[in-house]
């Protein structure tokens, strides 16, 4: 990873870049270099060179607080995976799931000021900065997201979304395990090039952060998005054929399993009669790598009126077959996202990355967020409201995404994205 950019909540914790450009302008004598020309132009900040636009900016506070240059970020590379193992009253051991533990981040960071009361201040603000977005009403106790880069980005030739996409990295449900502490402290005498007389300081600090959602996210990536359907179809049910065990006696067949326990469905989460607009998308194979997990990110736009009924079908083709073809791919099928309403012109987002839905309600044309209803109302469900399961995707593999929205219930300027989003267990 890059060590000389952090975000936390939305609020850059490190910017080593930043700080060494303002502490040259100052004369301070660092010990280090910009190593990462492209930040500033990333994150479309102005100049290091000529502005001081920052985070902690505060009138009422001490001015001279010039920022924080990364020392060490450990727990980054480590990964968090291991089985349950059980001994047995015999030889050996039972070796049980796999889970993934929490991740724990030890940072270091060296801290600049140009007098003691701006790194005072530049600590104290640190302190309330590792808070998360407390002032997001959405962001809830689920702790905040930390986001860097898995290099210095360089952006030949590229935007800075373009750069962003390729190169942020990002942790989600993050928040403080062990605060700021102050490994040593030291001042300056005076300022290299006499433009002051009053001393710099600066100081090391070390503080741990944890990650309850151990997986290192990659950027969403759009991989199909459809506002057109073929009309008229009927609503899809996968039909599967019986598979013969050879290794069962017909004659001694085994005994029936016990009935299922019911579980209950409320009425206005199955699907509505009548007919469906259907559309068929197309996931090539080495879209992602083999080797690491893939989950969905689902946006759905409304439109103009109403929609109900909408269902998102997931199917393996390592076939290739044609992804119209649906009853080859019935037994294919491993996933359906089913919704059974969203208001006009609103957007409704699926993320797999926290297994979250909301659904973010617009008032009219001037676009203003009035409401977000999240998983404690649940609004997403799995084939005719089931419980919904959070699919995963491990293989790199063809797939068919199946989308049905009922054809009376869905407006001419309503969309459907769908993005994977890859994750890592080390970075």
């Amino acid at each position: 990873m890059y060590l000389g950019w952090l975000s936390l909540g939305g609020t850059e914790i490190v910017n080593s870049s930043r700080t060494y450009q303002y502490a040259k302008r100052y004369g301070l004598p660092l010990n280090c270099a910009d190593d990462c020309p492209d930040l500033a132009f990333v994150l479309g900040d102005s100049s290091y060179q000529t502005g001081f636009d920052v985070p902690w900016d505060d009138p009422t506070q001490p001015p001279g607080f010039l920022g924080f240059i990364a020392q060490s970020v450990t727990g980054m590379s480590n990964g968090t995976i291991r089985n349950f193992v059980t001994d047995l009253a015999g030889d050996g051991s039972a070796i049980g799931t796999s889970r993934r533990g929490r991740r724990e981040l030890l940072i270091q960071v060296m801290a600049v000021g140009l007098t003691n009361s701006a790194l005072d201040y530049g600590i104290a603000w640190l302190n309330s900065a590792l808070r998360g977005a407390i002032c997001d009403p959405k962001a809830g106790c689920s702790g905040s997201t930390l986001c860097f880069y898995d290099e210095c980005p360089s952006c030949d030739g590229q935007t800075a979304d373009e750069c962003n996409t390729a190169h942020l990295k990002t942790l989600f449900n993050v928040g403080v395990l062990e605060p700021p502490t102050v490994v040593r402290r030291h001042t300056l005498s005076g300022v290299c090039d006499g433009s002051s007389d009053e001393s710099a300081a600066y100081a090391i600090l070390e503080y741990t952060l944890v990650a309850g959602i151990p997986y290192i996210y990659s950027q969403p990536e759009l991989v199909a998005e459809t506002s057109t359907f073929t009309p008229n179809s009927s609503w899809f049910e996968p039909l599967c054929p019986d598979l013969n065990d050879c290794a069962t006696d017909p004659d001694c067949p085994a005994p029936s399993s016990p009935p299922p326990v019911p579980v209950p469905v409320e009425e206005c989460t199955e699907h509505l009669p009548g007919l469906y607009d259907t559309q068929w998308l197309t996931v090539a194979s080495g879209s992602f790598s083999e080797w690491f997990e893939k989950v969905p990110y689902i946006e759905v736009y409304s439109g103009d009126f109403v929609m109900r009924s909408l269902a998102i079908r997931f199917a393996a083709n390592p076939a290739g077959l044609a992804c119209g073809n649906s009853t080859m791919l019935g037994c294919a099928i491993c996933s359906t996202v089913f919704v059974p309403y969203i208001p006009e012109e609103s957007t409704l987002v699926v993320d797999g990355r926290i297994e979250k839905a909301t659904i973010t309600c617009n008032a009219g044309e001037v676009g203003i967020v009035t409401g977000v209803t999240n998983t404690s109302e649940t609004i997403v469900y799995d084939a005719d409201g089931g419980l919904f399961e959070w699919p995963k995707f491990e293989c790199s593999e063809n797939w068919c995404i199946q989308v049905q929205i009922h054809a009376d219930w869905h407006a001419p300027d309503s969309t459907v994205k769908i993005s994977m989003v890859e994750r890592k267990d080390s970075a």
